[in-house]
């Protein structure tokens, strides 16, 4: 039969995605009544780079709360992205909310790529001194790996 699982969904999207990110949503959007129950955190990541690539920062956000409603635990790469859409909108405030929740969190920890996108955030918004702030508090519990 043509059921439908949490593989072929993310598959779906992805396959989607090759056409554009807001082909994602659209397919996202007609399947999503169906498909809520299979998504996992893949499916997450999938529509927030989607939205992170139309600069839809705030229907990212609210595509991660709504995945976290249905117990869909967002991990690094959930926020990372997240952070990311914040920028071009100049969301410096909220990727830096983002990355400050993820601290709190002891279950996810921010990598380079969070302090990154944060910084990018901050910086295009012409805020630097913001993230400088950030990172004193934040950083020298990071525990990040030198590179």
């Amino acid at each position: 039969g043509s059921e439908l699982s949490a593989t072929t969904l993310n598959i779906g999207l992805h396959a989607s995605g090759k056409n554009g990110w807001w082909h994602v949503l659209l397919w996202w959007k007609k399947v999503q009544a169906t498909a809520n129950s299979l998504a996992d955190v893949t499916t997450c990541n999938t529509i927030l780079g989607a939205c992170k690539e139309g600069t839809c920062w705030s229907e990212a956000l609210a595509v991660l709360k709504k995945f976290t409603l249905h117990v869909i635990e967002p991990d690094a790469i959930s926020f990372n992205t997240l952070m990311s859409a914040c920028v071009p909108g100049l969301q410096w405030i909220r990727a830096l909310a983002l990355l400050e929740h993820m601290h709190s969190r002891s279950n996810i920890r921010a990598d380079i790529i969070s302090f990154n996108a944060a910084a990018n955030a901050c910086e295009r918004a012409g805020r630097w001194q913001s993230i400088l702030h950030c990172l004193i508090r934040v950083l020298p519990q990071a525990q990040l790996e030198p590179t």
